[in-house]
C-alpha cells in the first residue's frame, strides 16, 4: 500500500459543487489553525464547453491546521483534471516543497452503499513542519455539456476563515443564464471584446455561523451564488426557462425505460389481478419490490441523471433511486395504474427549493401515485418502510412532479402532530419510600420510529435496546426491555415494554422522598445571547405521557402543581391530573408545532422552554 494512502479515509473535501464539498460538519468556531488566504475560481463557456480554472492558497498557523492540507478533487470519468500544481511556502517566502506526479492517488468515489461510479477524486496531502507556511494548489477542469454552470461560496471549510474569493464567469454575449445569489453582493457585470464578464467577490468569517439546535440547513446561511444554463444540451436538450420545461427534459431521459421482460409482467399479473382496487395492488407490488430488489447507488450515465431500463433492475435485482422509481413505476403501469417519478431533496432538515429558480435542486426520486380521494407516495429505495409512508426525510416540502408538459412544482403533504406523537403509559407501584417498580409501554412514531425500525433490521440486540432505553422515561434506572413490536410492516408505529427499578429515583429529605416527572427528550438549547441562527422545525414534535401511580394505603403520598398549561405561537405543554383512592392519574403532553421562526422569535421561544422546565420541576410527589 503507497505510504500516502493511510489519510484516505478522512478525507476532506475542500472546494464547494463542481470540484468539491463543503466540510459542514466541522466546527463552526473559527480556531485560528489555519486561513483561506485566497480562492479565485474562473469559469469560461465557450460553446458547449465549459472550462473551470481554480487557485487556493491555505495559510496552516500550526499542527491543528494540518487537516486543510488533505485535498481531494472530484471529477469524472470523461472531464479530466489538468494542470494539477501545488506547492509549500515558508514563512520567508520561499519555495519549499512540491507536489510529485507520483503523490497524487486517483480513488473512486464509491461511497458504502455503491456498486460503481464513473466519479473519482484527485487525492493528495502536501504539508510541512514549520508554522505557519502557505500551502497553494491550482488546476484546471473541462466539461461537455453542463446542467450547472457553477454553485460557488466562498467558504471552504465551516471552521476556517476566507480572507478573499472570487468567481469570475465569462460566457458569450448572446449567451442566456440565471443566477441565484444568496446572502452576498450582486456580480459586478462588463462586457468586453464581444463577452460578458460577471465577478462576485467574498470572504467568510467562522464566527458568523453557528451550528445550533434547531438551525435551518447550514446550505441556506453561508454565502451562495447558484448559476445554471437558461437552455442546455446534455443528453438531450433541455431548458430551465420554466419547471414545465425541465420536467419535459428529464421525462425524456426515461422515455422507453419501462421495457419490462415477459417472466416480470406474469409476476405482475399474478400478484395483482384478484385485487379490487388501486391500493391493494400498489402495496402487493411495493412489497414485491422491497423483498426481491436491493437499492444500491449506481451512478453511471449523464451525470448520474439517467436512470436504468426497467428491464437491466428486473435482471440483477438491484437499482438506485432513480432506477428503483422507474422499475416501480413500470410495475405500476402493467398493473394499468398511472405513477409518476417525483425529484424531491431528501433530508431530515429539509433544504428549501427555490420555487422561482428552475434548476436541478433535488438528490432523491420517490414515487407518487394519484387516487381517487388522495396521492400515494412509495419510496422505493427502503426495504423497510411501510406502504405509504415518506416518513421525515422527504414529508413537507416543495418537489418537482414529473409528467412530461404537464411537470410542476407540488407540495408533499407534512407529518401530523399524531403521525409523530410518542404515546408512553408509564404503570407506577410505591409500595415503599425505597421499593418502587414501573412498567412501561411506550409507541414510537415519526422519526423515533424510523430509527428504531432501521435498527431493528440492521443492529444487534443489544444496539436496538440501547437506543429504544434512550427514549425511554427514567433513563438513569435500571430497566429491563421486555417487549419491542411492529405489529405488521406496514404499521408505522413500534411499541416498546419495559420494567423498571425506580427504588433510588427522588430525592430524600428527612424522612420525605419527593419525586418529579422525568425529563422531556428535548435537548438543551441555547441563551438568547448566544444563538445566531432562525428556528426551524420541520415537523413536529409530540409527547404525551401518561402516569398511572398506585400508592400503598401505608404511604402517604400527595401531589402538587398538578394542574398547569403553558401555550405559545411554537407549541404548547399542559399537565392535568386527579387522585383516585390510592392512585394518582396524571396527564403530560408537550408539542412543539413545525415551521420557521426568525432570530427575533428566539427570546420569546427560549422562555416558552424555560417556562416548561419550571412547571416539570415544580409539579412532584411527595411520599411520607
Amino acid at each position: 500500500m503507497r505510504a500516502n494512502s493511510s489519510f484516505l479515509s478522512k478525507i476532506i473535501f475542500l472546494i464547494g459543487y463542481l470540484f468539491c464539498h463543503l466540510t459542514l460538519s466541522a466546527q463552526s468556531k473559527n480556531d485560528n489553525s489555519a486561513e483561506v488566504l485566497t480562492y479565485d475560481k474562473k469559469i469560461e463557456i465557450e460553446g458547449k464547453k465549459l472550462s473551470v480554472w481554480v487557485d487556493i492558497s491555505i495559510q496552516i498557523n500550526n499542527q491543528d491546521g494540518q487537516n486543510m492540507t488533505q485535498v481531494a478533487i472530484p471529477y469524472s470519468a470523461s472531464n479530466k483534471i489538468k494542470d494539477l500544481s501545488a506547492s509549500i511556502i515558508d514563512a520567508s517566502g520561499n519555495e519549499v516543497k512540491k507536489l510529485k506526479k507520483r503523490d497524487v492517488v486517483d480513488v473512486s468515489s464509491i461511497s458504502g452503499y455503491s456498486l460503481y461510479e464513473d466519479d473519482f477524486n484527485k487525492v493528495f496531502e502536501l504539508s510541512y513542519n514549520q508554522y505557519p507556511y502557505v500551502l497553494k494548489y491550482s488546476y484546471s477542469i473541462s466539461y461537455n455539456g453542463f446542467l450547472s454552470i457553477d454553485e460557488w461560496t466562498p467558504v471552504i471549510a465551516l471552521n476556517t476563515n476566507t480572507k478573499k474569493a472570487s468567481l469570475t464567469l465569462t460566457t458569450p454575449t448572446d449567451f442566456q443564464l440565471s443566477i441565484k445569489e444568496q446572502n452576498t453582493n450582486q456580480a459586478i457585470k462588463n462586457t468586453e471584446d464581444g463577452k460578458v464578464i460577471y465577478e462576485w467577490i467574498g470572504t467568510y468569517t467562522a464566527e458568523s455561523i453557528k451550528k445550533e439546535v434547531f438551525a435551518p440547513p447550514i446550505h441556506e446561511l453561508i454565502p451562495k451564488v447558484s448559476i445554471v444554463p437558461l437552455n442546455f444540451e446534455y443528453g438531450p436538450s433541455g431548458s430551465f426557462q420554466s419547471w414545465q420545461s425541465y420536467g419535459e427534459w428529464l421525462n425524456q431521459l426515461s422515455y422507453g425505460l419501462h421495457d419490462l421482460p415477459e417472466s416480470e409482467k406474469q409476476i405482475v399479473r399474478n400478484l395483482t389481478q384478484d385485487l379490487p382496487d388501486i391500493e391493494s395492488k400498489a402495496n402487493a407490488l411495493y412489497h414485491y419490490l422491497q423483498d426481491n430488489i436491493r437499492y444500491i447507488n449506481v451512478a453511471i450515465g449523464i451525470g448520474g441523471m439517467l436512470p436504468y431500463p426497467a428491464s437491466y433492475v428486473a435482471q440483477n435485482r438491484y437499482g438506485d433511486c432513480k432506477a428503483l422509481t422507474n422499475y416501480m413505476q413500470a410495475l405500476l403501469a402493467e398493473a394499468g395504474i398511472e405513477a409518476f417519478c417525483t425529484d424531491v431533496y431528501a433530508d431530515e432538515v429539509p433544504v428549501n427549493i427555490d420555487t422561482n429558480f428552475p434548476s436541478q435542486q433535488f438528490n432523491h426520486v420517490i414515487l407518487a401515485i394519484p387516487t381517487k380521494t388522495d396521492t400515494l407516495w412509495l419510496e422505493t429505495t427502503s426495504n423497510i418502510n411501510p406502504f405509504g409512508y415518506l416518513g421525515t426525510f422527504t414529508q413537507n416540502r416543495k418537489a418537482l412532479l414529473v409528467n412530461s408538459s404537464q411537470s410542476k412544482i407540488i407540495q408533499i403533504p407534512a407529518m401530523t402532530n399524531v403521525e409523530t406523537r410518542r404515546d408512553t403509559r408509564i404503570d407506577i407501584s410505591i409500595q415503599a419510600k425505597n421499593k418502587i417498580q414501573a412498567k412501561v409501554n411506550s409507541k414510537f412514531r415519526g422519526d423515533d420510529f424510523e430509527t428504531l425500525l432501521y435498527y431493528m433490521k440492521n443492529e444487534s440486540k443489544s444496539e436496538i435496546e440501547n437506543f429504544a432505553k434512550s427514549k425511554l422515561p427514567y433513563q438513569q434506572s435500571p430497566s429491563t426491555i421486555t417487549k419491542i413490536n411492529q405489529k405488521t410492516r406496514d404499521s408505522q408505529e413500534i411499541t416498546v415494554e419495559a420494567e423498571m427499578n425506580l427504588s433510588d429515583y427522588g430525592q430524600q429529605f428527612g424522612e420525605a422522598k419527593v419525586l418529579n416527572l422525568p425529563s422531556l427528550d428535548f435537548p438543551k438549547i441555547e441563551r438568547p445571547s448566544q444563538r445566531k441562527s432562525p428556528l426551524f422545525f420541520p415537523y413536529p414534535i409530540h409527547y404525551k405521557d401518561e402516569f398511572e401511580i398506585t400508592i400503598d394505603e401505608n404511604i402517604e403520598g400527595t401531589l402538587s402543581n398538578g394542574t398547569d398549561k403553558v401555550e405559545s405561537a411554537f407549541g404548547s405543554f399542559s399537565v392535568t391530573s386527579e387522585k383516585v383512592n390510592n392512585k394518582i392519574i396524571l396527564t403530560r403532553e408537550f408539542i412543539i408545532k413545525s415551521g420557521r421562526y426568525g432570530t427575533e422569535d428566539y427570546t420569546e421561544f427560549f422562555e416558552f422552554i424555560s417556562s416548561i422546565n419550571e412547571s416539570r420541576a415544580k409539579t412532584l410527589i411527595t411520599l411520607k
